[in-house]
Order: C-alpha cells, then sequence, then structure tokens
C-alpha cells in the first residue's frame, strides 16, 4: 500500500483528528463512537476489508464502553472507563499507523 488513495487517507486523519479532540476534551464518547463507525463504514468501500475489519473489530470494544455509559445515565466517563477507552483508542491508533 505504497500510494494511499486521498479519500482513504482523508478517513484516517479524520478519525485521528475525533481521537484527539476526545483526549482534549472537545468530543464525548457517543459523538467519538458514531465518528470513528462513520468513517470505518466509509473505508469498507475505498480500502481493504481485512483492515477495516479488524478496525471495525477494535470500534466495538469502544462501543461497549459507549453503550455502558449511555445506560449510565452519567455525564461523565469515570476513571476506569476514560483508561479502558484509552487503551482501546491507542489500538486503534496502532491499526491506523499502517497509513
Amino acid at each position: 500500500m505504497s500510494e494511499v488513495p486521498a479519500q482513504v487517507a482523508e478517513l484516517v486523519d479524520g478519525m485521528r483528528q475525533a481521537i484527539r479532540d476526545f483526549e482534549e476534551g472537545r468530543l464525548s464518547i457517543d459523538r467519538l463512537a458514531w465518528q470513528l463507525k462513520s468513517r470505518i463504514a466509509a473505508l469498507r468501500q475505498v480500502t481493504d476489508e481485512a483492515w477495516v475489519d479488524e478496525l471495525k473489530a477494535i470500534w466495538n470494544q469502544l462501543e461497549l464502553i459507549n453503550a455502558l455509559f449511555i445506560e449510565s445515565k452519567r455525564e461523565v466517563l469515570n476513571p476506569d472507563e476514560r483508561s479502558a477507552a484509552v487503551e482501546v483508542l491507542n489500538e486503534l491508533l496502532a491499526a491506523l499507523a499502517i497509513y
């Protein structure tokens, strides 16, 4: 994958930006999960399906944290949830490193 199509690069950059926004407190976990899911779905149309499946599997871990958070009706993640989310996001960033 020496030449990355512009659309793939744009989607990956958008995912990285969403993660930064979450880490800096500008994006809630539910919005982060939605943005990542949307971009992963769009990637499925333009790049390697096995790689996209890997991204989706990592995202599923984040969605579980998000679902439990939403169900709790709290306004902010607790320390354990935040730690788990950061761990998942680090895994996702590592998977994005290919691009």
